[in-house]
């Protein structure tokens, strides 16, 4: 009952419940924590983050605020994603793409060039693709798990593409999922949402999949958290003398 109530509340006022961002509090950049641990790796941004900052490259041209003009984007992304209620099955995540597609005018009468269409839109765009090719099963399905090795296959070949980028799409179908339910958390906790993509990065240590991550038992079902895991598993550690005070010395 409760649970209905939250999202009722969503639909009526979204956007009063985004932080005002010339509010928001100075921000330390963790990129440059890691700079100064790691001079010589290069930075790694996750398909979300080249996708926001590919919707700034092109209103850059056409607004006056490049980053304002981005928020709405983010801000309706997010009111798009709570707008229905109970699990978050891929036929759900379907209309989303479909509508942040149409918004990002990358579908529809009316879009942009084909020639501006590249990287993490045309990702995107095939994302929203692959849902037409999807059986009603895995369409109500909410789990990554349904898909089978050969499924993926068929979508691939069914849609002229790869079986990474169908790993790709349930890799963003759970990040929405992990996303989702963090936002409804917050909410819960009388907390605003982030009202931009670089505060929503700066809030996702929040965010559950660190836990996750960390989880032996029982084994998660975030994929997500499976891949967060992977990649930690893959970095050699080596202990560095003076950590704390070389963290100290970014931040000042």
């Amino acid at each position: 009952m409760y649970t209905r109530f939250m999202y009722n509340n969503v639909s009526r006022a979204c956007i009063s419940i985004f932080r005002n961002s010339s509010a928001q509090p100075k921000q330390i950049e963790r990129t440059e924590i890691g700079k100064a641990l790691y001079p010589n790796r290069k930075e790694d941004k996750t398909g979300v983050s080249r996708l926001w900052d590919k919707v700034k490259s092109l209103v850059s041209s056409d607004s006056e605020d490049p980053d304002a003009e981005t928020e709405k984007y983010f801000q309706f992304s997010v009111e798009r994603l709570m707008a229905s209620p109970g699990r978050f099955t891929f036929e759900k995540f379907h209309t989303y793409l479909e509508e942040l597609c149409t918004k990002l005018r990358i579908i529809g009468k009316r879009t942009i060039p084909e020639s501006d269409i590249t990287g993490p839109l045309l990702q995107l765009r095939n994302q929203y693709r692959m849902m037409s090719v999807l059986t009603k099963t895995e369409l109500e399905s909410d789990s990554y798990k349904v898909f089978s090795f050969e499924n993926k296959r068929l979508i691939a070949q069914a849609t002229n593409l790869t079986i990474n980028d169908v790993e790709e799409m349930l890799l963003h179908h759970d990040v929405c999922k992990t996303d989702r339910t963090w936002y409804f958390r917050r909410l819960a906790l009388g907390r605003s949402l982030p009202s931009s993509h670089s505060e929503r990065e700066f809030l996702a240590y929040q965010r559950p999949i660190g836990r996750l991550a960390q989880q032996s038992y029982p084994k998660t079902d975030s994929l997500e958290a499976i891949k967060v895991r992977e990649t930690w598993e893959k970095i050699p550690y080596k202990k560095q003398p003076y950590v704390l005070s070389t963290i100290l010395k970014a931040i000042i």
